[in-house]
């Protein structure tokens, strides 16, 4: 083979190598992740309690929601279906403590995703804060390469933070807190 076509097949072949890689160092990174990010808003607790709890009317704030849709309960929990950028995600209700606490997680085993979150509304000089703990597992190594090196664990916390401050039209820069227990 001509050094050309050596060069050639070399240029080929490292996306290749790079996505091995990837999914090497993906393989070897925990497969589990708790983070917590923390936002204050100038709205009363009742406001944010409620953005963040009608399911409904999720698609009318969070752009990566493009539909919802009620489900059967499951053990006597709420599930809602969250259809957009991730697909078709159902989730369950776990805790719904008006106005402060509610907790959700992910309803189909099989998805490559799971996780828990919990809002945690809370009165702020000024208004209230909101503070979102996730509990995740990612299990394929891809994506936990994905989470850790291109978006961040932080990344749908701090979205759905961002964007709730949008809606509001407040400019809102999330913080990122030690999580709490659960």
């Amino acid at each position: 083979m001509s050094r050309r076509g050596r060069l050639l097949l070399l240029l080929l072949s490292l996306p290749l190598l790079a996505l091995a890689a990837a999914q090497l160092v993906g393989a070897l990174l925990p497969h589990e992740h708790r983070v917590a990010s923390r936002a204050v808003y100038a709205q009363p607790p009742d406001s944010v309690w409620t953005a963040v709890s009608d399911f409904a009317r999720l698609p009318s704030w969070r752009p990566d929601v493009k539909r919802t849709e009620r489900l059967a309960d499951r053990d006597g929990h709420p599930v809602w279906l969250e259809v957009g950028i991730n697909g078709e995600v159902p989730y369950e209700v776990l805790t719904f403590e008006p106005p402060r606490v509610l907790v959700v997680r992910t309803a189909d085993p099989g998805l490559p995703f799971r996780g828990r979150w919990r809002y945690r509304v809370e009165p702020d000089p000024g208004g209230c804060a909101l503070e979102i703990t996730e509990w995740g597992e990612i299990r394929g190594g891809m994506y936990r390469f994905l989470a850790r090196f291109a978006f961040g664990y932080h990344s749908k916390v701090d979205g759905v933070l961002r964007t709730l401050g949008t809606r509001f039209g407040e400019m809102t820069v999330p913080q990122h807190v030690p999580p709490g227990a659960e």
